[in-house]
């Protein structure tokens, strides 16, 4: 009877065993699976924070450059014709569309960048875009006074050294963005 009851405590002790051991098991490959979700996720947002950054500053580059390029047309053509008209219609006319002409593609490239965070990177995107629309009120002043042709104009505005602060503001602003998006990007667990 001794060797029957010794049979059972080893059988019991051997099930108890592998119940552990499968418990043990089961938990280790649930945390294994866990950690990697949360790497792939990890590494997904990385890959849409990236596609987010780039969209908003190709937006950003191509919105700079539009306002760049009215701005010296605007100086070629007033210093070739002596004045760029004289009524709001002319200066609708050289201004046109301009104000619009990149605000739904800018939108939907800052919603993403605000939707995909981290603060940090919504902020300088929202600063970036802060200076985009300085430079387009300096614009506006340069057009108005090449158009009128008055002082009155925000002389200040429309002078070299005002359009060089803009210039030197969008850019810092810029830099500002990618180097946020670099510290985001490169650190190996986005938050």
């Amino acid at each position: 009877m001794d060797q029957g009851i010794a049979a059972l405590w080893a059988a019991g002790l051997g099930i108890a065993g592998a119940i552990s051991s499968g418990v043990l098991s089961f938990r280790a490959g649930r945390r294994q699976v866990q950690d990697q979700a949360s790497a792939e996720h990890a590494h997904w947002l990385r890959q849409q924070r990236q596609e987010a950054y780039i969209a908003f500053l190709s937006v950003c580059d191509a919105h700079q450059r539009k306002i760049e390029e009215t701005w010296e047309r605007a100086d070629r053509e007033a210093a070739a014709l002596g004045s760029l008209g004289n009524t709001d219609e002319d200066v609708h006319a050289w201004l046109g569309m301009l104000p619009f002409l990149f605000e739904s593609a800018e939108r939907q490239a800052m919603d993403r960048v605000e939707m995909l965070g981290p603060p940090a990177a919504a902020e300088a995107a929202w600063k970036l875009d802060e200076a985009l629309g300085d430079a387009f009120q300096d614009l506006r002043a340069r057009v108005e006074w090449l158009v009128h042709q008055s002082g009155a104009a925000r002389v200040e505005a429309v002078s070299g050294p005002h359009w060089l602060r803009s210039q030197v503001r969008m850019t810092d602003m810029r830099a500002a963005l990618v180097e946020c998006a670099r510290d985001i990007l490169s650190t190996p667990k986005s938050t």
